[in-house]
Order: C-alpha cells, then structure tokens, then sequence
C-alpha cells in the first residue's frame, strides 16, 4: 500500500508541475491559448506516471510466461536448472524435487539440466514459451537417454469445493497404465504410456490412495494416501523403474 500511495502522488505532483507550465504558458503576452504540444505533453506525463505505477521497477507480469523444473530422472544425482544462463535453484535439486516459477517473458528461450558433482550436461535445449502461461520442465529417463518433458500447466481453479490432479507417467520402461482412486474412484487417466499426462481431472479433496494399474489387466502399486486440499492444483508424477518399484511425486501447481 505505501509503495502503491507514492507512485500516485507522484504522478499527481508531476501532473500538477505540468498544469503549472501550461498555466505559466498560457499567461505569456504572446501565448492565447493552450497550445497542442502542451497537451501532449501533459498526458505523456500522465500516462507515464501511472505505467510505473504497474509493479516495482515499472515492470508488469503482463504476458509473460511461467517456467518450473521437476527433476524425475532417476540414478542421475543432484542437478542444477538453468533458464537462459541463470541458475534457477540456489541449492543442488535432488530426485524428485521442483523448482518454483520463474516469470520469465514470452518468446524463445534457452532451458539446461546439468548434473550438480560434475556439471555436465543432460539436457540443453531452445523452447518458444507463450504469454500468460505457465509450463513444467520435466528432467525424465535414465542415463544416457535423459530427455525433457515440457507440459503446460493449468493455474485455473477447480469447482468449488474440489480439487485438481493431473497425473504424469515419468517410468521410462513402463507398459501402459490406468491411474484411479483405490476402490473403485474416480479415474484419473487411462492407457498412460512414458511421457503421456491425463490432464487435470476435478476430485473430492481429502487423503486419497492412487492406484495404478496395467491397461492390459492387473494392479501394479497402491500409493499410500496423499492429502489433496480443496482449491488447490496438483500435478501427481509416477516416477521409478517398472519392475524395480513405482513412488509417487506431487506437485502442487498453486
């Protein structure tokens, strides 16, 4: 609020400063009446004022893009996340971990994951990344075939009283699966293959088992109940090797 006050009373005092010139103007002998150019001048000054008034710095999140990274590649150690160049972690982000969102401006940018020990690179890659939305960098596989899942996420709010899960199938040797609610829920998503995500699907909030099972018959795993809070957007990660064992990764989108 005070940042918010100052950039409006200096608008007015330069609003003000501006009225004055053209007051000043207009009592000159040879001036008559208000010229165009002090008009202009008087709204360039206005617009100006109320523009840096959107953020501080003058900068506003208008159109730009979100970018979060999600390391799901299992036996790869710790990594570092680079947007353009800048290191988007400030600690080492081990199996399983995310970064949060980085506001970054539309357009075509650079993204890297590198492995934290000995900064080599796994992935290296140029994206296009539209206005006003937000995106998930997924780090998937196994070495030496590391690969990049990049999803668009959905910040929209579920229907009252619910909560959002999208499920993503991170297992890079796994057959395809269905994803439910234990005991005959609600599906989640069906014939899910490496890589495949079932889009955010509206469920009754509260501690759910996921279970995951072969889309050619029989159940894989249960997860152990995961709370999800009514109004919130997760995105559920099934990461491991198929055969070796399956764990859950949640995301929580907002």
């Amino acid at each position: 609020m005070p940042l918010k006050a100052t950039c409006i009373q200096q608008t007015f005092y330069l609003n003000c400063r501006a009225t004055q010139y053209i007051y000043l103007s207009i009592k000159k002998p040879r001036m008559k009446k208000i010229t165009l150019s002090s008009i202009v001048l008087l709204a360039v000054i206005f617009i100006t004022g109320l523009s840096s008034c959107a953020k501080p710095g003058g900068k506003s999140s208008v159109n730009k893009a979100k970018v979060s990274f999600v390391h799901a590649a299992k036996n790869t150690g710790t990594l570092d996340f680079y947007l353009d160049g800048t290191k988007e972690n400030s600690s080492p982000i081990a199996y399983q971990g995310a970064t949060g969102y980085t506001v970054i401006a539309s357009g075509s940018h650079t993204i890297m994951a590198t492995i934290d020990a000995t900064s080599a690179s796994l992935i290296d890659t140029t994206v296009n990344l539209a206005g006003n939305t937000p995106y998930s960098v997924f780090v998937l596989d196994t070495a030496p075939n590391i690969s990049a899942l990049i999803l668009n996420d959905s910040l929209a709010a579920p229907p009252s009283g619910m909560a959002n899960i999208r499920i993503v199938n991170a297992v890079p040797n796994s057959p395809a699966f269905n994803i439910a609610i234990s005991g005959g829920g609600t599906t989640l998503a069906t014939n899910l293959s490496f890589k495949g995500n079932g889009g955010y699907v509206a469920v009754t909030p509260g501690s759910i088992a996921i279970q995951v099972s072969l889309t050619a018959g029989g159940t894989v795993t249960t997860f152990p109940a995961i709370n999800f809070a009514s109004g919130k957007g997760y995105t559920l990660c099934i990461t491991g090797i198929y055969g070796q064992g399956l764990s859950p990764l949640v995301i929580e989108n907002f």
